[in-house]
């Protein structure tokens, strides 16, 4: 949960959901935008393979968010962890 606090220090104007916003949508990095989406933001230490920053159509990218590296290999891809 992102507190007032952390939403000022990291861009964001509200830190929850007000009467007539939408909730957070997840997508690709490499989808194009559509109409309605709001602001992009990434959520990933590590940028998006393929992805050219200059074209990517992301508006924020939040690493220090995500999940550490050595939480990541943990993970291993493996849903059921």
């Amino acid at each position: 949960m992102v507190t007032h606090m952390a939403a000022g220090r990291i861009g964001l104007k509200r830190a929850y959901p007000a009467r007539g916003y939408r909730r957070a949508a997840p997508r690709r990095a490499a989808e194009p935008p559509e109409p309605g989406d709001g602001t992009r933001i990434l959520i990933d230490r590590l940028w998006p393979r393929g992805i050219k920053k200059t074209e990517a159509t992301i508006d924020r990218w939040l690493r220090d968010v995500a999940p550490s590296a050595e939480l990541r290999r943990w993970f291993a891809h493996r849903p059921e962890r």
